[in-house]
This record gives C-alpha cells, sequence and structure tokens, in this order.
C-alpha cells in the first residue's frame, strides 16, 4: 500500500509539473509577439526556467498587458541567470 501512495505523489508532482510547464510555454508564446527579447531569454534558458518553482510564479504572475511588468521580469531572469550560471 506503502508503495502505491509513493506512485501516486510521484505522478501527482509530476503532473503538477507538466501543466505549469504548459503554462508558461503558453504564456511566452503570448509574451513573444510583444517582447522578443524575453521570449529569446526563454528559449535559451528553458531548462533553467522550467524547473524552477521561483521562477515559474514569477513568470505566471506577470501582467503581459504591462509593459513595465515585463521589464521586471526580463531584469529578474537576467539577475537569476548570473547568479546561477
Amino acid at each position: 500500500m506503502e508503495i502505491i501512495m509513493d506512485l501516486y505523489m510521484v505522478i501527482k508532482e509530476e503532473t503538477k509539473k507538466y501543466f505549469l510547464v504548459k503554462k508558461i510555454k503558453k504564456k511566452f508564446k503570448k509574451i513573444a509577439q510583444i517582447n522578443t527579447d524575453l521570449n529569446n531569454l526563454y528559449h535559451d534558458n528553458k531548462e533553467w526556467f522550467e524547473n524552477d518553482e521561483k521562477i515559474i510564479d514569477k513568470i505566471l504572475k506577470v501582467d503581459i498587458n504591462k509593459h513595465s511588468e515585463l521589464n521586471k521580469l526580463q531584469v529578474f531572469l537576467e539577475s537569476y541567470l548570473e547568479q546561477n550560471i
């Protein structure tokens, strides 16, 4: 029974991660129409951005209709990369 619960939890977490990544990709499709620099930054560093919960939350919270928020997101992502690469 314990093995089944462990397996369930792993499947649940991987499914959650899959849908979060799907949301991020969809959001960046919209961002690409507005800010190509951010889109290029995302495509060059997908593996970093799609695996960090802090980055995922930040991306999902940004309002793509506000240019200032997109600029803040770009600065945040660039500083994240500088610290972690």
